[in-house]
């Protein structure tokens, strides 16, 4: 394809939809990734095996598809844990999406107890959301009398900082932004506004997508969850990440839900 980079070619030839043409005989083209990512033959191989070799129901089937089948998908949770840099396995919890994840941890934070967010407190997120990461947050300030507030962004599509001080304070309970925004393109400053949230005593959610290095490491207190639909991976396979900073753990039956010993 003239004109374009040239690897190009050797990167379209992974994905196996992007071989066929439009109704007018054009190479397809496919820009909206952000929304819904295709897959490349390694993936579509790796779904077609298991259907046709391991399908079974992970962690509650005694015989051997069961046994390979959840091999498989806790050796999927060592690899995200892996890839994001989460100092424990157990640390990572699947869920369906990354919509569930947030609704997760701001249903976590309505919960009696002591990191229960009230009236007082204030939620901080940004006018370039996904509303995966802005409904949960209405509903979470609706429930518990919190206030939510929000950073706003400039003509060239970049958060305004100078509001940061106005926004994250002592009162400050979540700060919640996306790392990359899929409606405008802007990549975020994680590690500024992170150092920020961190000086107050906040926990903070970054809904996130691909193509940004990331290591879970450097930052306690949070929770990370990553966009399924944006990996060239299967349709959805997001999880949540939560520093667990409890001493007991979660068992293998039940990883895909909260560990109880962490903090709300």
């Amino acid at each position: 394809m003239e004109g374009l980079l040239p690897d190009l070619e050797v990167v379209r030839k992974d994905f196996p939809i992007l071989s066929r043409t439009t109704p007018d005989g054009r190479p397809l083209v496919y820009l909206d990734s952000a929304n819904t990512s295709q897959k490349p033959q390694v993936v579509i191989d790796a779904m077609v095996d298991h259907l046709e070799r391991h399908n079974a129901n992970v962690a509650r089937a005694m015989h051997l598809l069961g046994a390979e089948a959840t091999e498989a998908f806790e050796g999927g949770r060592d690899k995200v844990a892996s890839f994001i840099g989460a100092s424990e396995r157990d640390e990572v919890i699947f869920t369906k999406n990354a919509s569930e994840a947030l609704n997760l941890v701001a249903n976590t934070l309505a919960l009696p107890g002591p990191r229960q967010v009230g009236p007082g407190d204030v939620v901080v997120t940004t006018e370039m959301e996904h509303h995966s990461n802005i409904v949960p947050w209405q509903m979470l300030t609706q429930r518990t009398g919190a206030d939510l507030r929000w950073f706003t962004f400039d003509d060239q599509g970049l958060l305004d900082l100078s509001q940061v001080d106005e926004l994250i304070t002592e009162r400050t309970k979540v700060v919640t932004f996306t790392w990359v925004s899929n409606m405008l393109g802007t990549i975020n400053p994680v590690a500024e506004l992170t150092r920020r949230a961190h000086e107050v005593p906040s926990r903070w959610s970054a809904r996130r997508t691909p193509g940004c290095p990331t290591s879970s490491r450097p930052a306690p207190r949070r929770s990370s969850s990553p966009s399924g639909s944006a990996l060239p991976s299967t349709t959805s396979p997001p999880s949540t990440w939560r520093r667990c900073t409890g001493t007991s753990r979660p068992s293998r039956r039940t990883r895909s839900t909260a560990c109880p010993a962490c903090p709300a």
